[in-house]
């Protein structure tokens, strides 16, 4: 089972657009080349493209198959 990152979560749940996700991942990545390490779910909020409640729905997506992953692989 492949892990998805939380864009890949709010696109699939449609709180965003593929667009806005891969502008985002652009963004994010062009911050980060002049040394800023921008969260992405920070990076969205401030954008407007979701609220902090989405980025808190990802997380706990995330954290939830994370979590499978973990026992799974252990057992």
């Amino acid at each position: 089972m492949e892990k998805q990152h939380i864009g890949e979560y709010l696109v699939v749940d449609k709180r965003l657009a593929p667009e806005e996700l891969e502008h985002a991942l652009y963004i994010q990545c062009r911050r980060a080349q002049v040394g800023a390490k921008p969260l992405l779910g920070t990076l969205l909020v401030e954008m407007g493209w979701v609220s902090q409640e989405d980025v808190a729905f990802a997380l706990e997506q995330q954290a939830h198959e994370y979590s499978l992953v973990e026992f799974t692989t252990r057992f």
